[in-house]
C-alpha cells in the first residue's frame, strides 16, 4: 500500500476528510505506512484538530512515526495542565516511542530534571534501560508529589 502512490494519494485525501471517524481510521493507516508525503497531513491534524478521538489518533501517530519536529509540542502537551489525561498519557507514551534505546547521561537527565513530563518518560523508560540504573535516581522520585 505506501509503494502504491494511489493508497498514499487516498490516505491523503482521508486524512482531510469531513467524517471524523474516517480521519481518525486514516491516521491509523498512516502510522503503519510511515510514508514520507502522509507527515505534512499527520502534522496539520496534530497542531489543528478538535475532536477528541482523532486529536489522540494524531498524537499516537506523531510518535509511532517519531516526528521529531514535533517532540516539543508533545512534550508542551505532556506537561499542559488544562490537556485532558488521556491527552497528556499519549503524549508520554508518544515521546517514549522516541527511544529504541536510552543511554545512562539521557536517563540520568531525565530523572533529574524539573519538569515532571521528563521524570515520567524516564520513569518508564528505566526499564528498557540495558544498564544498572542508579538507586540514587530514583529515591528521590519516592519523595516528589507531582505525579
Amino acid at each position: 500500500f505506501s509503494q502504491d502512490i494511489q493508497g498514499v494519494h487516498l490516505l491523503t485525501r482521508e486524512l482531510k476528510s469531513d467524517h471524523s471517524g474516517i480521519r481518525a481510521v486514516a491516521l491509523q493507516l498512516a502510522a503503519m505506512l510511515g510514508d514520507e508525503m502522509l507527515k505534512k497531513p499527520i502534522k496539520e491534524l496534530f497542531l489543528r484538530e478538535k475532536v477528541f478521538d482523532v486529536r489522540l489518533a494524531a498524537i499516537k501517530t506523531v510518535g509511532q512515526l517519531r516526528m521529531k519536529e514535533l517532540k516539543g509540542d508533545l512534550e508542551k502537551l505532556a506537561s499542559n495542565e488544562r490537556a485532558t489525561f488521556e491527552e497528556r498519557t499519549a503524549a508520554i507514551e508518544a515521546l517514549i516511542l522516541f527511544h529504541d534505546k536510552i543511554l545512562p547521561f539521557e536517563l540520568h537527565f531525565l530523572l533529574k530534571s524539573e519538569k515532571v513530563v521528563h521524570k515520567l518518560v524516564g520513569l518508564r523508560l528505566a526499564p528498557k534501560a540495558d544498564f544498572d540504573v542508579s538507586i540514587e535516581d530514583l529515591l528521590p522520585l519516592l519523595e516528589d508529589t507531582h505525579y
